[in-house]
């Protein structure tokens, strides 16, 4: 026959353990988000000219005989933030010369 003072000693601690576990737990309370990293400054690549070129065909792809129409289409999506997470554009988007043809979309969420 087991001792049952053994017995009744087991089920405190654990009733203890049980009753003492959630206070243990508040300690871990939600902390705040760290600040995002900034993204590294990089230079405005080739794909976009930052001055409308001569031609007169409203086709950046296309100029006078040259033609870049090699590669596939690409879909950049993405949000622009501060480093506190919070949306940082200032002005609205306004599609470059190419608007016609390219599709672009523009979403805000504060």
């Amino acid at each position: 026959m087991p001792d049952i003072s053994n017995r009744a000693l087991a089920r405190r601690a654990a009733l203890a353990a049980l009753v003492t576990a959630p206070w243990i737990w508040t300690g871990a309370r939600a902390q705040p988000a760290a600040p995002l990293r900034p993204t590294p400054a990089q230079t405005e690549g080739p794909f976009y000219p930052l001055e409308l070129p001569a031609d007169s065909d409203h086709d950046l792809l296309r100029n006078g005989m040259r033609d870049y129409r090699i590669g596939t289409p690409a879909w950049v999506e993405g949000r622009v933030l501060d480093a506190a997470g919070r949306s940082a554009l200032t002005r609205p988007f306004v599609p470059g010369p190419d608007g016609l043809r390219a599709q672009y979309t523009l979403v805000v969420r504060a």
